[in-house]
């Protein structure tokens, strides 16, 4: 291959390389679609509903999403626990749901957020 047909190529892999990175970038900074924040917020629930553990679970209200940083994305969930000990005592857990892993971690936190009094 003669020198000049060399430097040719080099320019068209390179100006390649820069296309695409360009294409890259455009396509991270449109961000996800409605329908995929849905389709996340979606599993975020059912993970952190299924590692309560409690009865009946449901959001306390809505998934805190810290930043990519950090990796998680929070949630209250509210249920009732299962052991006929507890008679059907009202309780409340914050999960943690690993974005990299798409694993939920929970804690009690009953005492997280006063209840209203009935």
């Amino acid at each position: 291959m003669s020198p000049g047909a060399k430097m040719c190529l080099r320019v068209l892999v390179v100006g390649l390389v820069v296309a695409f990175s360009g294409i890259l970038c455009v396509a991270r900074t449109r961000g996800a679609t409605p329908e995929a924040w849905a389709a996340y917020e979606k599993e975020v629930v059912t993970a952190c509903a299924a590692a309560s553990k409690l009865r009946d679970p449901k959001p306390g209200g809505s998934a805190v999403d810290f930043d990519d940083r950090v990796g998680f994305t929070a949630l209250i969930i509210d249920g009732y626990y299962p052991q006929p000990r507890l008679k059907n005592k009202r309780s409340r857990v914050l999960c943690l749901f690993d974005k990299r892993t798409r694993m939920a971690f929970v804690s009690a936190a009953d005492s997280i957020v006063r209840r209203p009094q009935p």
